[in-house]
């Protein structure tokens, strides 16, 4: 007999199993919902749900069922080792719910219970779980456990930045304040892996009555721990800027700084064995048009600057006595591609790099489309359109490989009022989800995906929400 445990009445009246369970599955699913609101019943106008079991991203057992008249069971899952579990509601034949599991490593005659998010797809929900500070510009990245962790960041009233650090447990779907703390007040800090199982930050801004100021500050931080230190200081301080690793302890810092002419060289200390950053001057290239780059799989870096002497690849020898010379301009165009642009996202995607968004130079008006550079012949050439003009966009690398969630950012160089969607999108194919629009203005939220495909948005803050401090979910789905 099919096995349907407890059943939760919805406020529809329809009965919405919160367990699913099977004769012959080791796995029961259990529904969870961390929201509260009128409009999150998973299964209004669903006609039949389908189970689906992943290995990697092909379906190996799929089961579907007429909702409400069927009972749902789990497949059979003899046979297999990590999997994966899609739970997707349908009407008429459209996806409009969906849930996924985190990767589910199954042992013989081992039962496991799996909690399964399920909720509407594609939709911005409110957690109900409140965040210990108001943040914005923060930055938010995943540890290894899967928890999410958030530093830095402005205030609402944009008068005081934050130096503290919260977590984010996705079993509670609760923030709590961590013990460790940035070395001092930071936002927008600029980041990168650097292969030593930690994350560099660097420079960024703090709030004074007289304006932003650009921080020199940085601060390494352990995925592995989850504790932040401080690191040596830049040379000179940077707001604005890039930051790209682009050798094994090798990195580059530019733009940022009006006043001088030199980039940051990243390094291991010989003698502190700890990052440090050294003035590398730039002949034949102004950096300080710099606001974007990327380090790529030649070992060399993509720069996106605001006009031709700032956008091109630059590489660096270590003998070489000038590195300032090894910057090779763009020097092709592909129809309808933008080729300069300050505040646009970059990402190293194959060989090449791929810019979405960003400030047209000449217009001031935000990009709604995205550019690949392709290094082979050292230019441009038109790519995936966003659903919308996005200024310094945020972005995570997504559960499918190949594909990104993108979205946050501002839509006006102004940075006066917040993006207010996000997006899954494969640049390489050309596909995407539907444009997930939020469920309030984010003025500099951050994403994160979670470790079952869930996307965490959190912070930001709108003309009209100054008092809330909250995060929202959206569960991706791409036909």
């Amino acid at each position: 007999m099919p096995v349907i445990l407890p059943a939760l009445l919805l406020a529809c009246g329809t009965p919405a199993p919160t367990y699913v369970d099977g004769p012959d599955s080791p796995l029961t699913l259990r529904l969870v919902n961390p929201t509260s609101c009128s409009y999150c019943d998973p299964f209004q106008g669903v006609d039949t749900l389908r189970i689906d079991v992943l290995v990697g991203t092909e379906v190996v057992e799929s089961a579907s069922f007429s909702w409400p008249e069927d009972e749902l069971v789990m497949p059979g899952l003899d046979g297999f080792g990590v999997v994966r579990v899609q739970l997707v509601g349908l009407q008429a034949g459209v996806v409009i719910s969906a849930g996924r599991t985190a990767e589910i490593p199954l042992a013989p005659d081992t039962p496991i219970e799996v909690p399964i998010l399920f909720l509407p797809s594609n939709t911005a929900i409110p957690l109900s779980a409140t965040m210990t500070a108001d943040r914005s510009r923060h930055v938010a990245l995943r540890r290894r456990d899967g928890s999410v962790v958030l530093m830095g960041g402005v205030n609402p009233d944009h008068d005081g930045t934050f130096a503290s650090v919260e977590r984010f447990d996705p079993t509670t779907w609760t923030f709590a304040t961590e013990p460790t703390e940035l070395p001092g007040p930071v936002a927008s800090p600029r980041r990168a892996w650097t292969g030593r199982d930690e994350f560099l930050m660097v420079g960024g801004f703090n709030t004074s009555p007289t304006g932003d100021v650009a921080s020199s500050s940085t601060a390494a931080w352990s995925e592995v721990t989850g504790e932040v230190r401080a690191t040596a200081s830049l040379y000179a301080p940077r707001n604005g800027h890039c930051f790209a690793m682009y050798r094994e302890r090798l990195g580059i810092v530019l733009g940022g700084n009006a006043d001088t002419a030199a980039g940051e060289l990243v390094k291991v200390s010989e003698t502190t064995a700890d990052w440090e950053f050294v003035n590398v001057p730039m002949r034949d290239f102004d950096q300080t048009q710099v606001t974007a780059c990327v380090g790529l799989a030649d070992e060399t870096v993509f720069v996106q600057g605001q006009d031709a002497a700032s956008t091109g690849i630059w590489a660096f020898g270590e003998e070489d006595s000038d590195a300032g010379e090894a910057f090779t301009p763009s020097v092709a165009l592909g129809e309808g591609a933008d080729r300069y642009a300050k505040s646009a996202l970059v990402l190293p995607i194959g060989v090449d790099a791929w810019v979405a968004g960003g400030v047209d130079p000449f217009t001031g008006g935000a990009l709604d489309d995205s550019r690949w550079f392709r290094v082979a012949r050292n230019g441009f050439e038109p790519g995936l359109p966003l659903g919308e003009g996005r200024v310094d966009p945020a972005a995570d690398e997504w559960i499918v490989p190949g594909t990104w969630v993108v979205g946050c950012g501002w839509k006006e160089e102004s940075r006066l009022t917040g993006a207010e969607s996000l997006e899954i999108v494969d640049p390489v194919t050309g596909s995407r989800s539907p444009l997930v629009v939020l469920d309030r203005d984010r003025d500099g939220c951050a994403l994160t995906t979670l470790l079952d495909g869930t996307v965490l948005v959190t912070g930001g803050y709108g003309p009209l929400d100054d008092s809330v401090v909250d995060a929202a979910i959206v569960v991706p789905w791409i036909d």
